[in-house]
């Protein structure tokens, strides 16, 4: 297994349309491929293991059926080879012929470990095995020729294995993870590093200059990354050196480039899933040295957020639901007083058939529904 120098991230699929699949990142235009802390040992960086084991102090109330009747719709949308398309129109049955995304489905069905662990559904089970089963193949592709953008595997994937190793421990697996994520550093850092002894810096440009275009994703695309090597890193240490650069250039990006994009345009697109979910990232972090930026990006996003708890920025991106997941996921961990609006707001999104439909487009978005279903059992009882 390589280790590391030791001494050494959905929203936008860039697709025109249908759901071409892009390599590091998640999204239907798509976004995403990111990391999720975790703990590893006294030196870790990360201080909680997957969502539903944080600092269970603070919490929100939730109404389980309706979070049940999501988590059914998650599973029932998902193929048969355990991956998931991006968007049906309100009233689409789904089609089992569908091509599936790797870069949508670990944050498509990453809601499944929260909700197992207040309810038991062998449904949701097979679904989180199935999604399991689907990257672990996807992580030998990338093993098998890491250079190659169409076997990549989306950061938010490494998240979602990392999670799932948590209650399903496979030594075999936990190998390929590991040695997937350093596959996938180093391959990146040979064709866009720098040559310094830390390689994520890589990974972190080439999503960049791949969203180019949409500066505005970036942040979020980064702190995808970011939340996908302390994940990993609870099965590899060594990971941790990478963590720390991966959070020091999202720190850089945001301050340097983000914030003033966003103070000259209000409705940069997907800039309200870019403020929230890194600072989701930097509270995970729980690093003083960033508490000024953790201040001002709190403060951008309760600038966004409507009276009713509703959180976006009216951006053109993939819907209002999107940012308020991400931005309930921020203010459960800063354990704020308006987790609970913006929770309850969340929630009445999510209909009598268990979906979530925007309701200007009406489009059923499945990693919408996944980031939903985090944010929802996250710190919730």
């Amino acid at each position: 297994m390589r280790r590391a120098l030791c001494a050494a991230v959905p929203m936008v699929l860039l697709l025109a349309s249908g759901c071409e699949e892009v390599d590091e990142t998640v999204d239907g235009l798509s976004e995403t491929d990111t990391d999720t802390d975790t703990d590893t040992d006294a030196d870790s960086d990360s201080d909680s293991d997957s969502d539903s084991d944080t600092d269970a102090g603070f919490s929100v109330e939730a109404h389980w059926d309706a979070l049940g009747r999501l988590a059914d719709r998650l599973a029932a949308a998902q193929l048969d080879d355990g991956s998931y398309g991006w968007q049906l129109a309100d009233g689409e049955e789904i089609d089992e012929d569908t091509i599936g995304y790797q870069n949508v489905t670990g944050v498509s069905a990453w809601g499944f470990f929260g909700i197992l662990r207040y309810q038991h559904d062998d449904d949701w089970e097979a679904a989180a095995h199935g999604t399991a089963d689907y990257l672990d193949g996807r992580l030998q592709g990338l093993l098998d020729d890491p250079e190659d953008l169409d076997n990549s595997v989306s950061c938010p994937n490494f998240t979602y294995l990392a999670w799932y190793l948590e209650d399903y421990p496979d030594a075999e697996l936990e190998d390929r993870l590991v040695e997937g994520m350093w596959a996938l550093l180093e391959a990146r850092d040979q064709s866009y590093g720098d040559g310094d002894e830390v390689l994520v810096d890589g990974l972190l440009d080439q999503l960049a200059e791949r969203r180019s275009t949409i500066p505005g994703i970036i942040p979020w695309d980064t702190a995808l990354c970011v939340e996908a090597l302390s994940a990993t890193s609870a099965y590899d240490p060594d990971l941790l050196i990478e963590h720390r650069a991966a959070v020091e250039h999202m720190t850089v990006t945001l301050s340097d480039e983000f914030l003033p994009a966003l103070e000259a345009d209000a409705s940069l697109a997907y800039a309200d899933i870019s403020v929230s979910y890194p600072l989701f990232v930097l509270v995970q972090a729980d690093d003083p040295a960033h508490d000024e930026l953790v201040d001002e990006l709190h403060e951008r996003m309760l600038g966004m957020m409507d009276p009713d708890g509703r959180i976006t920025n009216g951006s053109d991106n993939d819907g209002p639901a999107q940012a308020t997941a991400y931005g309930l996921l921020a203010l459960k961990a800063l354990e704020s007083e308006d987790a609970q609006l913006v929770h309850d707001q969340a929630q009445a999104q999510i209909d009598e058939d268990g979906r979530v439909v925007d309701d200007e487009t009406l489009v059923e978005t499945f990693e919408v529904e996944g980031e939903l279903l985090r944010a929802l059992t996250y710190r919730a009882d």
